[in-house]
């Protein structure tokens, strides 16, 4: 069993080293570029220790096999650098977001979410109001980490579509009651803001969902 998440957490560390990949290679800006490999890198150790923690910490001792999960929620939004640029001084930096969720729960540690998250602008570099699907692999019970990957819908943007984004999350969640629990979690986003010509950067989210 263990083995078998292990070989599960070398596979997601080896997507964040692309993700890695990416920010050493791709058009980022020149002062940022050292900044975020040096995140992304603390972030896949974080993520490691995370996954570490759930295979050896924590057993699945209340966890029905094969359980779906609805989850209401919202996040606080932030982007990593400040829009100063007078061009988007209609574009917010941060804001709120309302979320949707399922997640489906086979029994072990490896768990598959899909999150619908509305925003009401700024979002994604829209001035209009704006839609997220986001898949996500979840490795962990009370404690856990997961990858994702969405787009963004909006008819502020070019083709009312971004390109995709990606996703690093880590969370925990506490039981209230056995079937009602709430998922704390935090969120980097990369290439969240591509669609911006005059700007280059990525966001982060803090926020909860109450799963039943």
């Amino acid at each position: 069993m263990i083995g078998d998440e292990a070989i599960i957490a070398i596979v997601l560390s080896s997507l964040l080293e692309s993700l890695q990949m990416i920010y050493e290679f791709g058009p980022t800006t020149t002062r940022t570029q050292p900044m975020m490999r040096c995140f992304i890198a603390s972030l896949r150790l974080l993520f490691l220790t995370t996954i570490c923690l759930a295979v050896c910490l924590v057993p699945a001792t209340d966890v029905a096999a094969g359980e779906h999960r609805w989850g209401v929620g919202a996040h606080f939004w932030k982007t990593v650098d400040d829009l100063a640029d007078e061009s988007l001084s209609d574009i917010d930096d941060d804001g709120l977001a309302w979320v949707l969720s399922y997640q489906y729960d086979p029994g072990s540690l490896m768990k598959f979410e899909i999150d619908l998250e509305y925003y009401d602008g700024g979002f994604a570099g829209s001035p209009d109001s704006a839609l997220s699907p986001v898949g996500y692999i979840i490795i962990g019970n009370k404690l856990y980490a997961g990858l994702g990957i969405g787009i963004t819908y909006s008819g502020g943007l070019q083709d009312d579509v971004s390109d995709p984004f990606y996703a690093v999350r880590v969370g925990f969640v506490l039981t209230l009651l056995p079937k009602v629990r709430i998922d704390i979690n935090a969120n980097y986003r990369a290439n969240a803001f591509s669609d911006l010509d005059e700007a280059d950067t990525d966001a982060i989210t803090l926020g909860a969902i109450l799963r039943f």
